[in-house]
C-alpha cells in the first residue's frame, strides 16, 4: 500500500515541444491546509530522491512544522514514483523517456496545487540541491504566486562540474571504460551535504567555513565501484591525463556542432585530472557528520539512472 497520491496531469507539452501522454505526478502532503490557504510550503524532491528520503525534515518544532503548515512534497519526474523511465509504457520507456526540465516539473507542480487544492499562492518553496533548483524556477515562473523561496545548496542552472559528474557516469557505463592515469573523482553524497547544512543551522553555531569535498576515488577504484553497482564489466584505461585535458579543450570548440551531449569539457577534465584530496575531518569532528562510503553514493547514483 502506497503512502502517496497521484495527480493525473494528462498530456503535458514539455519545454522541448514534445508531448508526454498521461503524465502522473506522485505527491504526499503533511499537515492541514488552513481556511485562507495561506500556510502552504512546497518541498520538491532532490535528484534521485523520493519523498521518504526527504520527509525527515518535517516534524513538529522544526522549520517544516506540519502543525503549522500544509507541506506538499511533489516527486520529481523520473524518480521512480512520478512518471519515469521505469514505469512509462512502451514505446517511451527506458532510453526513449523524454527529458523533463525543471520548468516542466514546476509547471505541473503548480497545476497540482491549483487543480487539486485550489491553492493560488505559496508561502514558501523550500528545496535542497535539485530541489533548490526547482525553488528558483518557482520564483522565476510564478513570481506573483510565491511569497518566498529557500534554496539550499543549489543553483538556478546546473554547473559544468555537476554535468561532467552525471554525464561522465552515464558515458562510462555506456562504453564500459574509464580513461585516465592519475585522474580521480571526488565523490560526495548530497544527503551528507544536507546533514551538514542542518547541523550548521542549529542554534548557537557561530560562523565557520568547512571543506566538504568528499572522497577522492582513483580511476581503478572507480571502475571497480561502477562495475559492481551496474553489474557490468568496467575497464580502467591509463590514458595520459594531458591527453584528456587537450581533448576537453578541443571538444569545447567542436561541442556546439556535435549531435549529442558531450561530457568531456576543458573545465571538466581539469577537475577530473587535477583535483587534490579534500580534508573533511573538521566537519566530522566538530559537527558529528559521518560521510557515506563512496560505494554507497555511486550505487545510489546508478540506481537513480535506472529510475
Amino acid at each position: 500500500m502506497t503512502d502517496y497520491q497521484i495527480f493525473d496531469a494528462g498530456d503535458v507539452v514539455l519545454q522541448s515541444g514534445l508531448t508526454y501522454r498521461n503524465a502522473k505526478l506522485a505527491y504526499k502532503t503533511y499537515g492541514t491546509l488552513d481556511a485562507a490557504k495561506s500556510n502552504v510550503i512546497v518541498y520538491p524532491t532532490s535528484y534521485g530522491a523520493q519523498h521518504p528520503d526527504t520527509e525527515w525534515l518535517i516534524a513538529a518544532g522544526k522549520a517544516l512544522d506540519p502543525t503549522k503548515y500544509f507541506i506538499v512534497i511533489p516527486n520529481l519526474f523520473g524518480n521512480g514514483l512520478s512518471s519515469s523511465p521505469s514505469n512509462t509504457p512502451p514505446p517511451f520507456d527506458r532510453g526513449r523517456y523524454p527529458h523533463f526540465t525543471a520548468t516542466d516539473n514546476v509547471r505541473v507542480q503548480q497545476r497540482l496545487l491549483a487543480e487539486t487544492f485550489g491553492i493560488e499562492r505559496v508561502a514558501l518553496v523550500y528545496g535542497f540541491s535539485m530541489g533548490a533548483q526547482q525553488a528558483f524556477h518557482w520564483g522565476a515562473l510564478f513570481p506573483d504566486r510565491v511569497a518566498r523561496i529557500a534554496a539550499i545548496c543549489g543553483s538556478a542552472r546546473t554547473s559544468r562540474h555537476n554535468f561532467v559528474f552525471l554525464e561522465g557516469v552515464k558515458a562510462a557505463l555506456q562504453i564500459h571504460t574509464i580513461p585516465g592515469r592519475n585522474a580521480a573523482w571526488l565523490v560526495i553524497d548530497a544527503r551528507d551535504v544536507a546533514a551538514l547544512h542542518v547541523a550548521l543551522l542549529e542554534p548557537g553555531r557561530g560562523p565557520r567555513r568547512y571543506m566538504v569535498g568528499g572522497h577522492r576515488v582513483p580511476v581503478a577504484d572507480l571502475a571497480n565501484m561502477l562495475g559492481q553497482a551496474a553489474e557490468t564489466p568496467m575497464v580502467a584505461v591509463p590514458v595520459p591525463d594531458t591527453v584528456l585535458r587537450v581533448a576537453g579543450t578541443v571538444l569545447d570548440l567542436v561541442g556546439p556542432y556535435l549531435p549529442f551531449d558531450n561530457p568531456l569539457t576543458s573545465a571538466g577534465m581539469q577537475y577530473y585530472t587535477q583535483m587534490p584530496e579534500s580534508d573533511d575531518s573538521p566537519s566530522e569532528q566538530e559537527l558529528g557528520i559521518t560521510y557515506r562510503d563512496p560505494r554507497t553514493t555511486i550505487a545510489d547514483t546508478v540506481a537513480a539512472f535506472r529510475g
